[in-house]
């Protein structure tokens, strides 16, 4: 949770909304793909796990990059159409679709985008 802390930039979409706080960290909260008890608890922002000080956020309809201190790209959200820069579906979520029966693959946590890393 966000105590006692700056936030410097709000990036948000229709699905989340993200916080870059002084110390470089992320927190999210909103429909962001987590799986909670209640819908009350998509309110309560959640940190996210992106090493390295984030420096710049872009936000899409419902997914967000991230570029590091140290330049390294992290993808995070719904890969449906495969926005994340991820081909492989190693480290990411899905659920089914309702009616197609196909995987809708995300990220929960950002993962690192390896092609722009090497």
């Amino acid at each position: 949770m966000m105590l006692n802390t700056q936030v410097e930039g709000v990036f948000s979409n229709d699905q989340f909304t993200l916080y870059l706080t002084e110390e470089r960290q992320v927190y999210s909260c909103g429909f962001d793909l987590r799986q909670v008890q209640s819908e009350e608890h998509y309110g309560i922002p959640r940190l996210l796990a992106i090493a390295g000080g984030v420096r710049q956020i872009s936000v899409g309809k419902d997914h967000a990059l991230f570029i590091t201190a140290t330049q390294k790209v992290y993808a995070f959200g719904s890969n449906m159409v495969g926005q994340l820069g991820v081909h492989k579906t190693t480290g990411l979520s899905y659920h089914l679709h309702p009616i197609t029966k196909q995987k809708l693959f995300y990220a929960v946590q950002p993962i690192e985008v390896a092609h722009f890393n090497d």
